[in-house]
Order: structure tokens, then C-alpha cells, then sequence
């Protein structure tokens, strides 16, 4: 007997928008955004710390050219990813939903999405009638 197979529900869940759709096309600098992400949460209050991104450092740990790494954090601080603070080198990481909700306040568009990308597997019989 072939094993069980697990169908998809049809009442899958879409995908939701999030900061990979904007800036999957940057990869050097999504890879930026996501590591700034993990090491700015502070665990013990659940708040973001600020993110020291120095340049140099970047680029060592992801094996890329330093122009490379100014041309990803440039477009993450120009589309509003990354927010300088008042100490060099120094960003506030911004969350998707904040991201999109500055967006819309600054009358520009946010382009996010929540798409369904594949219809259902299998349908129920009563389901059909």
C-alpha cells in the first residue's frame, strides 16, 4: 500500500505580503535587513536595539565587495528600511507593517500584496454540489 500522501486544506491560508516581495531583487541587501533584524531583538523586553552597521564589517561577513555593501544599505536606508539615528553608523530597524504604514502616511505606495498562489489540491464532494 503507498503511503498516506497529506493533502493541502482548501482552505489554505495566502501568502501575506512581507519585506522579502520589496526588496527579494536587492538579495545583498535583504540579506542585510534580515541580519540587522536578528541581531537588534533584545529578548529580555522585547524591544529592538539600535543596528551598528559598519560597512567593512558587512562585507567581511558576507564575503562581498564594500561597494557592494554601500549600495544595499543605501537602498534600504533610501526606501525607509533601515532609519539613520542620530549616531554614525547606526540605523533603527523598521518592520514590515511600520514600513507600510510610513508609506501610506508619506502618500507613497506600499506595493504590498496578499495573493492566493495555487488553488486547492482536492475539493470534497459535497463541496462540489
Amino acid at each position: 500500500m503507498p503511503p498516506s500522501r497529506k493533502l493541502r486544506n482548501p482552505e489554505y491560508q495566502p501568502f501575506h505580503c512581507s519585506p522579502e516581495h520589496h526588496i527579494w531583487h536587492q538579495g545583498l541587501a535583504l540579506a542585510i535587513y534580515q541580519k540587522a533584524a536578528s541581531v537588534t531583538f533584545d529578548s529580555k523586553n522585547g524591544q529592538r536595539r539600535p543596528f551598528s552597521a559598519n560597512q567593512a564589517t558587512l562585507a567581511v561577513f558576507f564575503k562581498a565587495h564594500t561597494n557592494s555593501v554601500w549600495n544595499a544599505m543605501n537602498f534600504l536606508r533610501k526606501n525607509g528600511w533601515l532609519v539613520p539615528t542620530d549616531t554614525e553608523n547606526e540605523y533603527k530597524w523598521v518592520s514590515h507593517s511600520d514600513w507600510a504604514k510610513q508609506r501610506i502616511k508619506d502618500g507613497k505606495p506600499s506595493a504590498c500584496i496578499e495573493r492566493k498562489i495555487a488553488p486547492p489540491l482536492y475539493q470534497r464532494q459535497e463541496e462540489v454540489a
